[in-house]
């Protein structure tokens, strides 16, 4: 209303030298009139026609107040150029964003950007999978009426890259938005009421990330309200893992095995491991590689060797391709040897969602909340 009357004012001090601008309560009250009028309407108007209805009594009333001879198709004139002067300021709003199909006419509107750096501690090193925030606004967000929230981009610092399927995308669930999203999970609902934000780093090499840039994406509707502070959570996407088990057996004709060998998946080789190595030296030589994941390990003699049970996770890192081969060209002794078994796997279990950030992430949020009338920091 505070547009539509400013705009009015203008026009009519251009056309009559008169200036109306202390006269506003009378316009507020024209306009809560026509909207008792277009309540009672069925269909129910739209808000276009409803601010063309205002602006033309509104014109009428004041020049019958203040002007002695009334050119009544001026008010139409003037709602005409009104018109006009709002559909460019549409087409304008429209190129700002790529998606065009989230063009909105011009209305009031309130950029709210959250830093998760404000929320102390940032991203705990341990407790859980899930990453929660709470952060106070420097002033409260009073919203008026119903509206509109959309994201706008999101920016991370520290999430893992997007090369294994728990890593994928992220959840963010903000607790003052309705977000009504509904999906399916094996062992929990846990894509209900989150948005899901595809994860953009692709390389391990990246350090600073924006996903959904140029983009303009619905959100959630927000009831009026006073928000105070953002509260919420982040977290990886549920995934499905399971186990296979494969067998390196060393071995020699007498008890003269010497030498080292080595162990590799997922493209990466594990140090050399002597000849005797211990299931616990394996297991660190495993988990060393950053295509394992939990690797475990037992071991006994057997044949002037080893006989090593190896247990990997399948769907965590690497791929479920990958498999464990083995290098004993270094190895020494009696006609020896080095063999690995074929995998034998288990079934795939779901498991919770996955922590997508490290020990030291951080995120910047930027949403666009669209009002139909009025909305204001306060």
């Amino acid at each position: 209303m505070d547009t539509l009357y400013k705009a009015l004012t203008k026009k009519f001090s251009e056309t009559h030298q008169v200036n109306i601008g202390e006269h506003y309560q009378d316009f507020k009250d024209l306009a809560d009139y026509v909207n008792v009028q277009f309540s009672r309407k069925d269909p129910s108007p739209s808000y276009d026609e409803f601010q063309k209805e205002v602006l033309k009594q509104s014109w009428e009333y004041f020049e019958k107040k203040f002007v002695s001879k009334i050119d009544s198709t001026r008010a139409l004139d003037f709602v005409d150029s009104y018109d006009t002067h709002r559909q460019s300021q549409t087409h304008a709003l429209k190129g700002l964003y790529q998606n065009t199909g989230y063009g909105q006419e011009r209305q009031e509107m309130q950029s709210l950007v959250i830093d998760s750096y404000h929320s102390s501690p940032v991203f705990p090193g341990t407790g859980g999978n899930t990453i929660t925030f709470s952060i106070n606004l420097v002033e409260p967000l009073v919203i008026d009426k119903l509206s509109n929230v959309y994201l706008d981009n999101i920016s991370t610092l520290g999430i893992n890259s997007n090369t294994i399927v728990k890593d994928m995308c992220m959840l963010l669930k903000i607790d003052q938005f309705n977000i009504n999203t509904k999906g399916t999970g094996s062992t929990t609902n846990h894509l209900n009421d989150k948005i899901l934000i595809p994860n953009s780093r692709s390389s391990s090499s990246s350090v600073m990330t924006t996903h959904k840039g140029n983009k303009f994406n619905y959100v959630a509707q927000i009831n009026p309200q006073k928000i105070t502070k953002i509260s919420g959570s982040i977290t990886g996407v549920e995934y499905q893992v399971g186990t296979f088990v494969q067998t390196v057996t060393t071995s020699a004709g007498a008890a003269d095995l010497g030498g080292t060998f080595t162990l590799s998946f997922g493209g990466q080789t594990t140090t050399a491991l002597s000849k005797d190595a211990t299931a616990a030296s394996v297991t660190i030589a495993l988990n060393a590689l950053s295509t394992i994941d939990d690797a475990s390990v037992s071991s006994s003699a057997a044949n002037n060797g080893f006989v090593y049970l190896i247990t990997l996770k399948v769907g965590v890192t690497g791929t479920v391709t990958d498999i464990l081969t083995v290098e004993g060209a270094l190895l020494t002794g009696t006609t020896n040897s080095i063999t690995v078994s074929a995998p034998v796997y288990s079934a795939l279990v779901s498991t919770a969602p996955a922590k997508i950030f490290n020990a030291c992430g951080r995120f910047i949020l930027e949403f666009l909340i669209v009002a139909g009338e009025k909305m204001s920091w306060k």
